[in-house]
């Protein structure tokens, strides 16, 4: 978001890390920053455009405002957590803009956005989908098909069985 802001290329409004995972993940890149790459000036910079959502109810008078935000929610591939209260509220908007960031599984709410639906259900009801959908594997820590192949030839022993805990249609490999 730093570099976007640098660049002029978003605007100046508030950016809301809505995640309390990406807090403690903040927060650990904060107390730790010889452990990545970032350093800790980038590390501060970056925490000092963005503010985090502490407690349900700075999340709520989030929600309810009507200017213009940029919120930073996870997702779950858009199929649970907060990102759904803010989809309720602006999916069918389009003035709204919604980046998908990473995989979405088969069957999740945010591979149905993917693919160009015109309606999506949660909260057990239909939403009209009129916001502008954008996607980005760019950010994605699911490593492929290529990863996983990598990964295993680097072992001594020849690999019998890879469990998978998700993934997309089986496709049998030779070595």
């Amino acid at each position: 978001m730093n570099l976007l802001r640098d660049q002029d290329a978003i605007p100046e409004i508030p950016i809301f890390l809505e995640s309390p995972m990406g807090a403690n993940a903040t927060e650990v890149f904060l107390k730790y920053p010889g452990w990545h790459a970032l350093g800790e000036k980038r590390c501060r910079e970056m925490v000092s455009n963005i503010i985090i959502v502490k407690d349900i109810a700075q999340s709520k008078s989030i929600l309810a405002s009507e200017s213009p935000k940029i919120v930073l929610a996870g997702s779950g591939m858009v199929s649970g957590g907060r990102v759904l209260h803010y989809l309720a509220k602006h999916i069918s908007n389009p003035e709204t803009t919604v980046l998908l960031v990473g995989f979405h599984a088969e069957g999740t709410c945010g591979r149905q956005l993917q693919e160009g639906v015109h309606e999506i259900k949660f909260f057990g009801q239909w939403y009209a989908v009129k916001a502008e959908i954008i996607q980005t594997v760019s950010l994605s820590a699911h490593g492929d098909q290529n990863d996983i192949l990598k990964w295993i030839g680097q072992f001594d022993q020849k690999t019998k069985k890879v469990f998978l805990n998700h993934g997309e249609s089986y496709i049998k490999v030779k070595n």
